[in-house]
């Protein structure tokens, strides 16, 4: 059996999404003009406002969606999806989970929090729904069967390391158990006359055919009972003798095993013997030596503490410090947007791929439908300054990259090790945008794009690159935050994660200034 288990969860789907209805807000909050505080005020508590004065409506309406999962007694994030956008019932791509414990990966219970935003709203995530799942009482379902109307809104399906597809039964309707797993039985056609005199036949050909058998058995039984009265004596002495050799033969082997028996009894004691003559006093003497070794460990441990790992923490420090000095970051003032060396980039990877698809936001002075290749280059020049600064890090960490990165100036590319190609070899994706890798397909674009309504611009592989470097960037947040709570011993938060805003998750500018911030202070 291959689940049970949190190791063993490959794929999380979302399906039959609905949202709360927002119709009744005042339309002019949600404008992009609204003063700092009152952008900043939470969907999700206005969504509270509304139900609390008796208004309960729902709507379907396209959503952007992405979840998290959490385990333990403190609700301890393991995973965060990719965001997906304008999709009802969302495929995420395959759960990549960070090195767990044995605790972790073997654990049967986990929360799965949904967060999702209308598609047109410019306002922040609301939480969707926090579901505790037992991952043993999960009922296995068949997703290439069941429909949309057979699942309850705000479903979660589940798919295990065997392919095996479950959900949890309260999400289940009843008309697909009353039409599922039940076939049909098929009527048989009657005999015809042909057939029964067929059956007829057969019927007398088996009985005459017992009856031979039964003859020639009595037959055979008679001349067995002749030919043992004849030859009967014979047969007993030359047995007899047969048995006389045998037995000499096996009182031989006995005898053998035996003295072989012996010789190991006596070779047992001999090694017991060493055992309690020898072995007691060695035991002595080691627990001597671990009684010294505990006396002289607290001395060196408090050496560490107080002289070598200050040291790490200010070389780590100074390290970081000409980081900053070689690839300059700096923040465009009242924004949380970044420059890097002098290049404006944006801050989400939404944004990104909204530049490069339909050229609809403006960048270091160009503004929307300006020198769009310019615009491209600039973007694809950020991504390999993102990406030497995060092999830097991990170089001066000794991390081990997940994903590991091949710099090759603005056509950088990664790896992701779980997916193979024909030749067995691990994929490498792009981390540079390239137009002639985009498609174009019919679908319906973001509402300020002014031309090709119709159409819908996509390349997955760069996107799935992207998606890989804001991982390896994560990553390298939580070991670092790690390694500074061991060396320093400090009361600080554990996750340096979890104090970053849900909306900065994907802004790979704002992580790595909040990483160098938190080094340098």
């Amino acid at each position: 059996m291959t689940y049970g288990k949190v190791r063993h969860i490959r794929l999380i789907h979302l399906r039959n999404i609905l949202l709360p209805c927002v119709e009744c807000l005042d339309e002019t909050n949600l404008k992009q003009d609204h003063p700092s505080r009152e952008r900043k005020e939470s969907i999700s508590r206005r969504f509270g406002q509304i139900l609390g004065n008796g208004v309960q409506k729902h709507t379907r309406q396209s959503v952007d969606t992405f979840y998290s999962l959490h385990i333990g007694l403190g609700d301890q994030l393991i995973y965060i999806s990719e965001v997906v956008n304008n999709d009802l019932s969302p495929n995420f791509q395959q759960i990549s989970f960070p090195e767990l414990s044995m605790e972790y990966s073997n654990g049967k219970l986990i929360k799965v929090k949904v967060w999702c935003k209308p598609s047109d709203s410019i306002e922040d995530w609301i939480l969707l729904q926090e579901i505790n799942i037992d991952l043993l009482k999960l009922i296995p379902i068949d997703n290439e069967t069941i429909t949309e109307e057979e699942l309850e809104n705000n479903s979660i399906i589940m798919i295990f390391d065997n392919g095996a597809t479950y959900t949890m039964k309260e999400y289940i309707r009843g008309k697909y158990v009353k039409y599922h797993g039940i076939v049909p039985l098929e009527r048989k056609p009657s005999y015809t006359f042909d057939s029964i005199r067929s059956i007829n036949s057969l019927n007398r050909s088996n009985k005459e055919l017992i009856g031979s058998k039964r003859k020639l058995s009595n037959q055979i039984s008679e001349l067995l009972k002749e030919q043992s009265s004849c030859d009967n004596k014979q047969f007993n002495e030359d047995n007899k003798i047969k048995l006389e050799n045998f037995i000499k033969k096996q009182l031989m082997i006995n005898d053998t095993i035996s003295s072989k028996i012996m010789k190991l009894k006596v070779s047992m004691r001999e090694i017991q013997e060493l055992i309690d003559k020898k072995l007691n006093n060695n035991i002595e003497i080691k627990n001597d030596e671990i009684e010294y070794l505990d006396t002289t460990l607290d001395p060196m441990r408090e050496t560490l503490t107080n002289s070598i790992y200050p040291e790490i923490l200010l070389q780590l420090k100074q390290i970081t410090k000409v980081i900053e000095k070689m690839i300059i970051l700096e923040n465009i003032p009242n924004t949380v947007r970044f420059r890097i060396m002098g290049v404006e980039f944006p801050s989400n990877i939404k944004e990104l791929l909204e530049i490069c698809y339909y050229n609809i936001h403006p960048l270091n002075g160009l503004m929307e439908g300006e020198d769009h290749l310019l615009k491209i280059n600039m973007i694809n020049a950020g991504i390999s300054y993102i990406s030497q600064i995060i092999t830097i890090f991990a170089d001066v960490c000794d991390i081990n990259l997940k994903y590991r990165i091949r710099l090759n100036g603005s056509y950088c590319t990664i790896f992701d090790p779980t997916i193979r190609n024909e030749q067995e070899k691990m994929m490498e994706f792009p981390l540079y945008y390239n137009m002639e890798d985009t498609i174009k397909k019919l679908g319906s674009p973001p509402e300020n794009v002014c031309i090709n309504k119709n159409y819908i611009y996509e390349n997955s592989k760069f996107e799935y690159g992207l998606s890989l470097l804001n991982k390896n960037l994560m990553n390298i947040i939580n070991i670092i935050t790690e390694m500074h709570q061991r060396y320093s011993q400090s009361e600080r938060i554990n996750n340096l994660q979890q104090r970053i805003p849900i909306d900065c998750m994907d802004n790979l500018l704002w992580n790595i200034q909040f990483l160098t911030l938190f080094l340098t202070c």
